[in-house]
């Protein structure tokens, strides 16, 4: 039966397993913040929940829950206390974003429900996203969660050169701009399966897919999103998603 994306909500998509490293950390994530995983299977359904038949039914829940909780993370939107995304708060995120600036093309296209034009709309949306740096929401957000002492780390800046760009006294640089946005973007990432203490933790830790090093240390002094290792910590953050193949 094909998915009624208009009048049906949005389910969150439920975990896969993961490797015996990252089920050790979920004992200190606040499981309540899961609304990323992918279902291995259908998920549940009901009266107001949406059971997927196909990979591209799965992929727009996937799609459409990201770009939620993007948005929720830099304070376009109000968080919601509930676990399910539905379509007005996917349309309100996208709004949210077009009226900061990112991604206006693909909110119009939005709004229309069919499952094909929304899945467009959203993978074009959250490309604008990837790629629009927003420092004035993201300062807040990430220090809320990391604090300025990391910040300066990850930055490859001093304390006071983050309290200044936070603040607004000084227009932040672009290249900072870009590393705060990929710092913002991992935290994304792992906000779907962590709350703040386990996000600032999975900085903190040794993996061995990053050859020992934790994702802080390589995060650390004069970088570029572009840089190998950068592009291997946004792998794993992102791996904790179990986003579906596009």
């Amino acid at each position: 039966m094909r998915a009624s994306w208009c009048a049906t909500p949005l389910l969150p998509l439920s975990g896969r397993e993961e490797i015996e490293e990252r089920t050790r950390e979920k004992t200190e994530a606040d499981r309540s913040t899961n609304r990323f995983r992918l279902a291995s299977g259908a998920m549940p359904s009901g009266k107001h929940t949406l059971n997927p038949t196909t990979d591209f039914e799965v992929e727009v829940g996937f799609l459409a829950v990201r770009i939620v909780v993007l948005a929720e993370l830099l304070g376009l939107i109000s968080p919601s206390r509930e676990s399910r995304v539905d379509r007005e708060q996917v349309f309100e995120a996208m709004d949210a974003f077009a009226r900061a600036g990112v991604g206006r093309r693909s909110a119009t296209l939005g709004r229309r429900c069919e499952p094909g034009p929304l899945a467009a709309a959203l993978r074009e949306s959250l490309v604008a996203i990837e790629d629009s740096p927003l420092p004035e929401n993201e300062w807040h957000a990430l220090n809320k969660i990391l604090g300025e002492d990391a910040l300066a780390k990850f930055l490859g800046t001093s304390i006071s050169s983050v309290h200044r760009y936070r603040s607004g006294e000084r227009p932040t640089p672009d290249d900072i701009a870009w590393r705060l946005h990929t710092v913002m973007l991992v935290a994304a990432d792992l906000s779907g399966s962590y709350n703040d203490f386990g996000i600032r933790r999975w900085f903190q830790r040794s993996r061995s897919a990053l050859g020992g090093a934790s994702p802080g240390e390589l995060l650390a002094g004069d970088w570029s999103p572009d840089d190998d290792q950068v592009k291997e910590v946004r792998s794993l953050a992102n791996a904790l998603l179990g986003s579906p193949a596009t």
